[in-house]
């Protein structure tokens, strides 16, 4: 392997984890940033447009309460300016589903088609596919709030990270 092809990889890596970071954080610019024009999605919850869903998360966050994505197994195939990318994800959606507050746990693949553009690796495809997934009624207060103690805690918008410069 060259030194191109792992830098290609890595940069490619950075991106898919960029990804769950502007989702978990509504961050539009960001997740905006990280799509070629066009670029298709196929979630089975959602297929279409990648500005779609940009536009979506730019106007709230129907149906979930919050998410969070943990990614891991990133293998990563270069054919020059292209590249296929699989990576696991792990991820906690809390939603209210019948007027309760539930956890839904996810695992799943990415299944990637990237370009680079501008010397930048961007995405043109994005298909997930489900593999195990598990539901159960979620706390409505923070484990930490319901101690009394003064915890900084994730928020949608004025995140501790947002500031913090990666």
């Amino acid at each position: 392997m060259t030194l191109d092809e792992l830098v290609a990889r890595q940069e490619i890596v950075e991106l898919v984890y960029r990804y769950a970071h502007a989702i978990d954080r509504i961050d539009c610019d960001l997740l905006e940033s990280l799509f070629v024009p066009g670029a298709m999605l196929h979630y089975g919850l959602f297929d279409g447009p990648a500005s779609e869903l940009v536009a979506a998360r730019r106007a709230g966050r129907p149906g979930f309460v919050l998410t969070h994505h943990q990614i891991g197994n990133v293998l990563v195939r270069i054919d020059g300016d292209r590249a296929r990318a699989q990576s696991y994800l792990s991820a906690v959606h809390q939603a209210v589903r019948g007027g309760r507050l539930r956890d839904e746990h996810v695992r799943a693949r990415y299944l990637d088609r990237l370009e680079r553009r501008g010397g930048r690796w961007l995405f043109a495809e994005r298909t997930l596919v489900y593999d195990w997934s598990w539901t159960t009624d979620a706390d409505s207060e923070p484990w930490w709030d319901a101690l009394g103690t003064n915890c900084l805690a994730g928020s949608v918008g004025n995140d501790p990270s947002r500031d913090f410069g990666i």
